[in-house]
Formats: structure tokens, C-alpha cells, sequence
């Protein structure tokens, strides 16, 4: 079985996970997540892990630190 690997490099920002923009792309607990949406009043936030297949919602605390990932840098491909 032939297996891709990709390394990507980020310019990241720690901050709050209220901080970050409804669309953007953070780290939490080793995993990569997107914010759907926050909930007004609340200071929460509607989240889901990026993945293939239907992935399920959670809804995490604005508080929680978190990786913000601002951009990525480089982008690099190979075989393993």
C-alpha cells in the first residue's frame, strides 16, 4: 500500500478560542478543528474536528487555549 505523507508548516498564534474567527482553522487536543459558529451570549463556541466522512459537532468553552493557525507557510509532499 502505497501511503502519501504530508508536512506542513504553520504560522500559528496561542490564544483563546473566543479569539478566533467563525471559519478558522485552530489545534486542541492534537487535533485539527474548524468553528462553525459561536453562540451569542453564551461564550461558547460550535466546533467540529476537520476529517473525512460525517464528523460530529461539540460545543467547547471560548475560554479553552488553543492554536490558531493564521496561515500556512510550506507545504511539503512525499511517499512513505
Amino acid at each position: 500500500m502505497l501511503r502519501y505523507l504530508m508536512l506542513i508548516k504553520f504560522d500559528i498564534e496561542r490564544t483563546k478560542l473566543g479569539r478566533v474567527p467563525v471559519g478558522g482553522l485552530f489545534t486542541y487536543d492534537d487535533k485539527l478543528w474548524r468553528i462553525l459558529n459561536k453562540i451569542d451570549g453564551e461564550s461558547k463556541a460550535l466546533v467540529t474536528i476537520v476529517g473525512s466522512g460525517c464528523q460530529p459537532s461539540f460545543i467547547l468553552a471560548s475560554s479553552i487555549e488553543v492554536c490558531y493557525i493564521n496561515e500556512a507557510l510550506e507545504i511539503l509532499e512525499g511517499t512513505n
